[in-house]
């Protein structure tokens, strides 16, 4: 009786600890045991080609029109031809073949079995393993025409090793394009208990009718106690009782690369104390256990008896690599080896939070990615309060602006920002409690939004003309306030008249210069540590945000990196404002990458708007206290926060969407060189 076939989703087993894991493989046991009829688990490893990034890359360098970036991207490609060598990359299907007479329709069946599953079931047809004409010879069939691969059939006749969610893996990862199929007949309860009833009686009179001079013999004595395990497992756990037979089919290009690989899979096989053996003249016979056809008589005396957690543990779901190779190259995936694309701008959010302590390396890799990002045409914005990122922006032909207090660098407050002018005075409303320490009373509010309102009308100022020498400054709102706010007009006079007026009562002297031939602008924000840091950092988000609405209609990719992002949350204020603002960009093709080492910074009303609206999450190595509230926050397993407590510098959690991988930023040499920030003596001298 053919079976019925159903394609079977995958899980990444990496990103459980131990403890998840048996959890895991419990929860597969207790499904298993309740199906009574006979199945067939099977796996397609295969590799997928790699040719078109490599040829993406390819054609950016012939059309790129600077030498320097032609060089730039040449190495990369040389670099990205490297990982990709010492990396097989396989993507694996998964199908259960179910050999029952079934009244259901196989819809509602695929509905039965995810339930049971835990994992996306539907109907669907088994690709077959060979699809031309072979012939068989006595170790492998070879195809009878040139081009097609030879194949080779090996199964278990032993499973006696301590099986784990690794034993199946361990083939799957193997450098070669291979098939699992893991076959299970399921024996009716009543006659298990009989079988084990019967094994058991006969070892205890073994046992028993030992003489005194006879050696002990612990083969016997360990099968003895493995019965009685099982006969109570059946008996009082519900276990099913099962018997299994585990092949594999393994592919080479010609007869030579076959034997190698045949040697590595029994190899594999052996270190798991799993012992296979080659179909000696029944090649056809073992492919069937590749197809919905049922078990060939020659095969199944090889079944050996596996309790349903053997069963659980033999589940080739686990094994997951993530196919897409869109956008640049960011990290090694520490659980396949293989490497990770990441093309943020094709999610539907472009928002993203990179949590790690000092010396984590999240500002390397936030620069890293935007070194490897502008050869995609994404612009990057770097906000930088620790002045990180001036090597990068010049090694890529980019804009970088050095703001220093009393070196003729104004940044106007009452810019105008926003198109609505209810939402432009609020946001100066924000930046002037911002300066002064204080939340302006309600009157003071008042006053401050006429006054803001016919200053703005009086000027007939415009986003979409800004006009910086246009722009009324504080020293005109100051006036129109006098009468009405004298306490606030006092509190502001050390900004009109004071040692601040050269920066905060003048207009705009700082270029936004954000020039699409720029591939990174950088403002560097060090030289303003202080108490007004937080104001001068929003104030400057909110101007690149006014020029990048102005080109909004292009939809050009643009990443706005605020280093250190707990400086604006310093601030409820700002970082509500902030908030708001990750979430309005995402129109315009804008992210917003806020990188911080304190889980506190999020994990306020302002830091949870922010995460929501963060498609990429990426956690390196936080202290103890932090990690349990990440872990929970984000969807986190025991194995993620395991890493994330431990991780070397460059190493974390990279959440893409829901997904999470344990992954490594890799860089070249030269990209390492590039990035290493200058010292900060050497940057003060060059500027």
């Amino acid at each position: 009786m053919q079976g019925l076939t159903f394609r079977v989703g995958s899980f990444d087993l990496t990103k459980f600890s131990e403890g998840e894991l048996w959890a895991r493989m419990n929860q597969l046991a207790r499904f298993y045991a309740t199906l009574s009829a006979n199945f067939r688990l099977l796996a397609h490893s295969r590799p997928y080609p790699l040719d078109e990034p490599l040829e993406r890359i390819k054609t950016m360098m012939a059309t790129a029109q600077d030498p320097r970036a032609r060089e730039q991207i040449a190495a990369y490609r040389r670099f990205l031809e490297q990982i990709i060598q010492s990396a097989y990359l396989k993507d694996a299907d998964y199908y259960l073949v179910l050999f029952a007479e079934e009244k259901k329709t196989p819809q509602a069946v695929a509905n039965s079995l995810a339930a049971g599953l835990h994992l996306p079931v539907q109907p669907a047809h088994l690709p077959a393993l060979i699809a031309a004409t072979y012939q068989e010879t006595p170790a492998h069939i070879r195809p009878l025409r040139q081009g097609l691969p030879y194949l080779a059939f090996l199964y278990s006749y032993d499973l006696r090793g301590q099986l784990s969610f690794g034993t199946v893996t361990s083939f799957l990862q193997l450098a070669c394009p291979l098939s699992i199929a893991v076959d299970v007949k399921t024996i009716h309860p009543n006659r298990a208990v009989r079988t084990l009833q019967l094994a058991y009686n006969k070892l205890r009179a073994d046992l028993l009718g030992r003489g005194g001079n006879e050696a002990p013999d612990p083969e016997k004595d360990q099968a003895y106690l493995d019965v009685q395990a099982a006969l109570h497992a059946v008996q009082h756990e519900r276990y099913g009782l099962h018997q299994v037979v585990l092949a594999v089919a393994v592919e080479g290009r010609s007869r030579e690369e076959l034997e190698h690989h045949v040697e590595m899979a029994t190899s594999t096989a052996a270190r798991n104390q799993v012992y296979l053996r080659p179909a000696w003249l029944h090649q056809f016979e073992v492919l069937r256990l590749f197809t919905a056809d049922p078990t060939p008589d020659s095969i199944a005396p090889e079944a050996r008896n596996l309790l349903s957690p053997g069963v659980a543990l033999l589940s080739p779901f686990g094994y997951e690599v993530p196919k897409s190779t869109a956008g640049p190259f960011v990290a090694i995936n520490r659980a396949t080896g293989s490497p990770l694309w990441l093309d943020k701008f094709s999610l539907p959010a472009y928002n993203e939070v990179v949590l790690g302590r000092t010396g984590s390396g999240k500002t390397f890799m936030a620069g890293l990615r935007a070194y490897r990002e502008r050869m995609f045409s994404v612009q990057t914005v770097f906000l930088d309060p620790q002045g990180n990122f001036r090597r990068v922006t010049e090694a890529v032909g980019g804009r970088y602006n050095f703001l220093r207090l009393g070196e003729g660098t104004a940044l106007n407050i009452l810019d105008v920002v926003h198109d609505h002018a209810a939402a432009q005075v609020s946001h100066v409303v924000v930046l002037l409690q911002s300066l002064l320490g204080r939340d302006l009373t309600i009157g003071e509010k008042a006053v401050v939004d006429r006054a803001l309102l016919d200053l703005y009308h009086h000027r007939q100022v415009r986003t979409d003309d800004f006009r910086p020498e246009q722009m009324p400054r504080l020293e005109d709102l100051a006036l129109i306030l006098k009468g009405d706010a004298p306490h606030l007009v006092a509190d502001l006079e050390r900004f009109v008249s004071g040692s601040l007026a050269h920066v905060f009562n003048a207009h705009t002297t700082l270029s936004l210069d954000l020039d699409r031939r720029y591939p990174i602008v950088t403002f560097d924000l060090s030289d303003l540590e202080g108490e007004f840091q937080p104001t001068f950092l929003f104030a400057l988000l909110s101007s690149v945000e006014r020029v990048i609405r102005q080109r909004r209609g292009e939809q050009q990719p643009t990443n706005i990196v605020v280093d250190e992002f707990g400086v604006l949350s310093e601030i409820p204020a700002l970082a509500q404002a902030a908030g708001l603002l990750a979430k309005r960009v995402r129109a315009w093709k804008v992210g917003i990458q806020c990188l911080d080492q304190n889980w506190s910074t999020f994990d306020t009303p302002a830091g949870r708007r922010i995460l929501e609206n963060a498609l990429v999450k990426v956690v390196m190595r936080v202290d103890e206290t932090a990690a349990p509230a990440i872990v929970e926050n984000l969807g986190l397993t025991g194995h993620h926060a395991e890493v994330i407590l431990n991780a070397g510098v460059g190493e974390g959690i990279l959440i893409v969407e829901s997904k999470p991988y344990h992954v490594f930023f890799q860089a070249s040499r030269s990209e390492v060189e590039m990035l290493t920030p200058y010292t900060q003596t050497l940057r003060r001298e060059q500027t």
